[in-house]
């Protein structure tokens, strides 16, 4: 992922992101890496506690909290579920053609 499309998915979750208490929150920005890296390696929560030097499970709630987010952000404009088997076979299409290459 480049910095500018980091940039961009930042500005676009960020304010839902934003906590407030009396000890030092997590950033958002920090939530998004964190995400974004469970959903790149698919490594546990034990793991990317030990690289985050965060709680497991903390890391499991800013995952699951962080998705939810990033999909009320993002599926109007850029995750609409096609609606006919036309749609779908397109997609297929551009898909099957993006891929070729690794085949």
């Amino acid at each position: 992922m480049t910095t500018s499309s980091f940039d961009l998915l930042l500005s676009k979750v960020s304010p839902q992101l934003r906590k407030t208490s009396l000890r030092p929150a997590i950033l958002p920005d920090e939530h998004l890496v964190m995400t974004l890296h469970y959903l790149a390696t698919g490594q546990s929560f034990r793991a990317l506690g030990f690289s985050f030097r965060i709680a497991y499970s903390t890391i499991s709630l800013i995952v699951r909290e962080c998705c939810n987010v990033i999909w009320t952000a993002l599926k109007d404009n850029y995750m609409i579920c096609p609606s006919t088997p036309a749609e779908w076979q397109t997609i297929a299409q551009e898909l099957w053609e993006k891929t070729a290459r690794f085949r």
